[in-house]
Order: C-alpha cells, then sequence, then structure tokens
C-alpha cells in the first residue's frame, strides 16, 4: 500500500508540475488529431450478411480463458528447448497464431483477403476523444489543455501500406475542419503515427500549411523500426534486461527489478521468438506496413531475403515508399517547414533494440531513423576531437554533437527541431517533465520554439529526468551535459519522494577534488550543490563520465543505487580527431587494482554512519523539545 500511495504522490505532483508551464502562452484554437503508434485500433471483420466480428484489440480474459487448457503442455514444451531447439514449442503455439492472424491476412498484393475495418470510423464524430468510449493514453498528454470534444483520435488498419493510411488522414483533417470551424488542426503523434503523420506532411508539402499549425513527432518511425528489421532477419536476440528497465519507466517506479537479470540474464524469450518467428512471419509477410517499417539501411537485406514471397505490386509499392519518401525525408520535411509548418521531433537515446539490433535507439525505434542523426555503434562513442558532420547544418556555431558524444544531430532530417532525451524509452513522454512541456509547447504555444538553441530549459540534448530516474546531475554555469571553464560545482537533484543519501562522487575524464559529500542527504525534490577543486581540461570535445552513488531511504526495493551521466568538455580547441579510429568505447577503463570497491564500501558505511548520527542528533533535539513544553506551560502559568 506504502508503494501504491507513494506512486500515486509521485503521478500527481509530476503533473501538477507539467501543466501550469506555459499555460499563459496556450492557444487552444485548433483541435488536436492524435495519431498513436502501431496496432492501436480495433479492427473488426464484416461478413457476408452483414454482421461483425472484432479480430483485433486485446481482451486478456478471453486469451486467459482460451490458453488454459494448454499451460501444462506448454511448461513441458519450455522444458524441451534445449533439446528439441523449439520444436515442440512451435507445434503448440502455430495453430494458435494462424487462428488470431488468419483474419488478418492479406493477400500477396498487400490487399486484405477478408472485408475488414476500423472498429471505429475515422470522421470527425465517430473519432472525437468525448465519444468513442476508448481510453488512449497519447490522449492524456493534451485532454487538461484542451476540450476532449477538439481531441480526435486517428484509426487506421496498421496492415496497409503508409501511403493508404495517409489518404485516410486526409480526409479526417478535411472533416474535423469542416465539423469545427477551425481554421487549421494540430498534429500530436507517435511511432508508427509519426510515421503517417511525417508522410503525410511529405506527400502534402506543397499545401500541408493551408490545414496543418504544428506537428509534434514524439518518436516517430518515419525511418523505420528496428523490429520489423530483426523480425524480417531473424537477428532476434531479445534483451531482457532492457525490457524490464523499460517496464519501469512504463509502470512509473524506479530500478526495483532490472537488476534482477544483471548477471543472469534469461534466454527463455529468445528461443521462444526463434520458435515461433516462420509461423508470425508467414502470417505477416504480406501485409505492406511491415514491409514500410523496414528502415533503409536495411531494406536491401530484406529483399533479397524475402521479396519473392510477396506480388511484384507489393514489393514495387514498398520500394517506392522507401525511394520516394523515406530517403527524401530531409528536403521534404524542411520544405514543410518552409511552408510554415511548425516541426518538431523527440527521439530516445541510449538503448539497444529489444529486438535484437546493437543500435542505438529508444528501445524500439532507431535514434537514426528517428532523427535522420548519424550515431555511433551501440556501446561506442565518436572519438575525441570528433566535429559534427554538418550535412544539413553546417553553421559552426551550431553545436549538435550529445554529451555522450554518441549522436551527431547536424545529419537530422530537421536539425534546429528535434530534441533527443538519453534514457526515454519508447512512447514514454509522460515519465519526464521536460519531455511533456516540450511536447505541450510546440503543439499549443502561441510562441513554439524554432529551434533548439531558443530556450536554456529545452536543450537538445537532456538526460531523462523522470521519478523513477530518481537523481539528476549537472555541472553549474555550463548547458546541461557540459562542462566549461566557470564550472566549479556539480547540482544533485533528488527527482524521488523519498530522502537520498550521496556516498560517493566518481569522475572519469578528469580529477576534481569535491568538497566534503558523505553522507549528503537530499530531501524529495530538493537539489544540493557540491563544489569542487581541481583543474578542468582546456579541450572541447572530449568526454567525461561522473557516476553518483546514493541511498534511497524509501519506497524501494533496491536503495544501494547508482546512476551514470556523460558530460563533453567545452574549454579550448578540440584534439586532432583520427577518422581511422572513429570510435572509442562508451565505458572509461578503470584499473582492476585499485582500491576502488573497497573505496565505494568505505564511503557508503560512513554515509550510513552520519546519516544514523544524524538522525539520532535530531531524534534527541525533537525529545527535549517536547519535554519542554510542559515545563515552559507551567513556567508561563
Amino acid at each position: 500500500m506504502k508503494r501504491v500511495i507513494s506512486v500515486a504522490l509521485s503521478v500527481i505532483l509530476l503533473f501538477a508540475a507539467v501543466s501550469p508551464a506555459f499555460a499563459a502562452e496556450f492557444n487552444t484554437d485548433y483541435p488536436v488529431i492524435v495519431l498513436p503508434g502501431y496496432s492501436s485500433s480495433n479492427l473488426e471483420m464484416v461478413h457476408e450478411d452483414g454482421t461483425t466480428e472484432k479480430i483485433w484489440g486485446l481482451d486478456y480474459e478471453k486469451i486467459l480463458q482460451e490458453i488454459k487448457p494448454y499451460l501444462a503442455q506448454f511448461a513441458a514444451s519450455l522444458v524441451k528447448l534445449r533439446f528439441d531447439d523449439g520444436k515442440s514449442l512451435a507445434a503448440l503455439a502455430d495453430p494458435g497464431i494462424k487462428e488470431t492472424l488468419e483474419p488478418l491476412a492479406c493477400n500477396p498484393d498487400g490487399t486484405s483477403k477478408y472485408t475488414v475495418r476500423t472498429m471505429i470510423p475515422n470522421t470527425a464524430d465517430g473519432c472525437r476523444y468525448s465519444t468513442i468510449g476508448e481510453y488512449y493514453e497519447m490522449a492524456t498528454y493534451v485532454n487538461d489543455v484542451i476540450s476532449e470534444d477538439q481531441i480526435f483520435i486517428f484509426q487506421c488498419d496498421f496492415r496497409l501500406g503508409v501511403l493508404e493510411n495517409v489518404a485516410q488522414l486526409h480526409d479526417l483533417i478535411l472533416d474535423v475542419l469542416a465539423d469545427t470551424g477551425a481554421e487549421k488542426v494540430n498534429l500530436l503523434s507517435q511511432s508508427y503515427g509519426g510515421q503517417i503523420a511525417g508522410t503525410y506532411l511529405s506527400v502534402y508539402k506543397d499545401v500541408c500549411a493551408d490545414y496543418i499549425n504544428n506537428a509534434v513527432l514524439c518518436v516517430p518511425a518515419i525511418g523505420g523500426a528496428a523490429l520489423a528489421y530483426d523480425l524480417f532477419t531473424g537477428h532476434t536476440d531479445v534483451n531482457e534486461y532492457s525490457i524490464l528497465e523499460f517496464a519501469e519507466q512504463a509502470l512509473f517506479i524506479d530500478s526495483d527489478i532490472h537488476w534482477l537479470l544483471a548477471s543472469e540474464p534469461l534466454d527463455i524469450l529468445d528461443a521462444f521468438l526463434k520458435a515461433v518467428l516462420p509461423s508470425v512471419l508467414d502470417c505477416i509477410v504480406n501485409w505492406q506496413a511491415m514491409w514500410d517499417f523496414i528502415p533503409l539501411y536495411g531494406f536491401d537485406e530484406v529483399l533479397a531475403l524475402h521479396g519473392d514471397k510477396v506480388s511484384p505490386e507489393l514489393r514495387n509499392k514498398t520500394i517506392a515508399y522507401h525511394r520516394d519518401y523515406m530517403a527524401k525525408l530531409t528536403q521534404n520535411l524542411q520544405e514543410v517547414q518552409r511552408n510554415g509548418v511548425n516541426v518538431s521531433i523527440t527521439c530516445g537515446t541510449g538503448t539497444p533494440s529489444e529486438t535484437g539490433s546493437q543500435i542505438n535507439s529508444d528501445g524500439i525505434i532507431p535514434a537514426c531513423g528517428a532523427s535522420g542523426a548519424t550515431t555511433a555503434p551501440f556501446g561506442k562513442r565518436f572519438a575525441d576531437g570528433y566535429t559534427c558532420i554538418g550535412e544539413t547544418c553546417a553553421d559552426p556555431s551550431h553545436d549538435h554533437l550529445s554529451p555522450s558524444m554518441e549522436v551527431d544531430a547536424s545529419t537530422c532530417y530537421l536539425p534546429e527541431n528535434t530534441w533527443f532525451v538519453d534514457g526515454y524509452y519508447h512512447g514514454q513522454e509522460t515519465k519526464d517533465a521536460y519531455l511533456m512541456n516540450l511536447v505541450r509547447r510546440q503543439l499549443f504555444s502561441a510562441q513554439p520554439l524554432r529551434d533548439v538553441h531558443e530556450s536554456a530549459d529545452f536543450p537538445q540534448f537532456h538526460a531523462s529526468s523522470g521519478y523513477q530516474m530518481d537523481l539528476f546531475a549537472s555541472f553549474n554555469k555550463a548547458p546541461e551535459g557540459y562542462i566549461t571553464g566557470d564550472t566549479d560545482a556539480i547540482v544533485l537533484t533528488n527527482l524521488t519522494d523519498s530522502p537520498l543519501i550521496v556516498y560517493d562522487i566518481d569522475a572519469r575524464g578528469f580529477e576534481p577534488v569535491f568538497d566534503a559529500y558523505s553522507g549528503l542527504i537530499i530531501p524529495a525534490g530538493k537539489s544540493a550543490k557540491v563544489a569542487f577543486t581541481g583543474e578542468i581540461p582546456s579541450v572541447s570535445n572530449t568526454r567525461a563520465a561522473v557516476t553518483i552513488s546514493f541511498v534511497r531511504l524509501l519506497g524501494t526495493a533496491t536503495p544501494i543505487m547508482t546512476r551514470t551521466f556523460d558530460f563533453t568538455f567545452k574549454n579550448g580547441p578540440a584534439p586532432t580527431y583520427d577518422a581511422d579510429h572513429p570510435y572509442a568505447d562508451v565505458d572509461f577503463t578503470i584499473d582492476p587494482s585499485s582500491d576502488h570497491k573497497e573505496t565505494k564500501l568505505d564511503r557508503l558505511l560512513h554515509a550510513l554512519t552520519l546519516f544514523f548520527e544524524n538522525l539520532k542528533r535530531f531524534i534527541t533535539t525533537v525529545t527535549e523539545l517536547i519535554g519542554s513544553i510542559p515545563r515552559s506551560i507551567h513556567e508561563m502559568g
């Protein structure tokens, strides 16, 4: 119960902090069309007699009842995984997979095998949020700013090609404008919805300013999804550790779970996927949306592997989509901007693909695809001295290199209008006040940010500061993520609703001497400044990292925690970049002969000792104060 109350309070506090920001500047004249992620629309089959049957939309109770008779066989098949390469499991799962996906089957040309439609019609009356009776999390981003009567949830048949859904979006926009009498609409999209929105802007780039005011694309799949590439190529290697981190962020809890898999990751999900993947692929190979999802970097490979399984018509349509839209996003979106539509993109970084690709992503969408940025291979960073390519933004005064030196945003589709958050998992905008404020400002503000340099509150690169991340750190007198010659302190912020005790600050890349901090207590929601002395290297474009070790006193099963932050020096000339050795390891090497671990343990024990001494003094003070009350009353009497 204590955990439930704690989480509920944190959610309330987060939204209380988010909602008022920029409220005075909000312009609610324009209705909002929300484009949710993949498979979010319920689908129904229309039978020949006119009756309908729901064929997509999870019914958990029904699923549970259907699988109960097979649980014993399923358990036995899992045991056999190591001996029969999943044959038993596949034999058990195949009928259920085919039964579930058969109503969604498409012909080799990508058209639907059966008569299928969205259960909610794509009309202003049909998909108005106040009347559809369905919950959509994305609508909660905005429904305390604008009336639910002015919010419309785009529905799509997620099997069909992106261009088919773009045509339906255009019809909905025209209907919403006619219904509401508004001059334009705002678009709020996420993931696959972002792919549809981005493609819509590209298709209608010459005239979309007549219909669209602001468009916000959150973690958009405009450049494809690693999931589709992994599925078609069979490169599945599920990252269970990262999946649990994802769950922690989605459920608004701290790092209680994922550490369980730090040393013993489960491989059961990989075995399960490899066993059932052929059946799944057979069922969805004709879905054009899955082909349109394939990133440019893997499209030719997938085409060579599976292109002969679909008709020339479907193959040619997806080739044309990749050639005319995905490959031309930069020129198309920049033309949209020039024509007067304010387009903003948010992107998550710092995580490999959940399904196998070792590529910098938000767990689902590669950062390079969502943004157009150039990224180092996952687990690597650009070597010291790296300077931005400048392919899209060539202005030398614009620094588009991330503090981790993993992302070069100078090649983005819109380098001045794309924001990156390290540790931002796919679709989790509500978990970070920075993101929520940014999304709302760009969607509703009468003066949305025109570029990433305009506001210090919204730097282009941000380390996630959601509740579940526990602690946030930045250096004073410098933009977030950087260290300048003026810097002389680190600022630590408690993101939780519980006191934190800091017991170690470990810097790598330079050697600051921090003031006494062991046992430093940071109250819930507060910040503390720790000064330091020592020379700051007179260089730029070289990386540093700082790991904060701390104890969380309440509301967690794992009270001893650490968090590492990336920083880049901006304090002099950059060293010469060696193009023959373009990458370096993300992690700094720690001398195994050092007493680092013992020192951290000593500091932890010292911090806890100081905490309990302070607690004892506090209790003694309170006891003495209470004891003095009767005496004071007697003296006053």
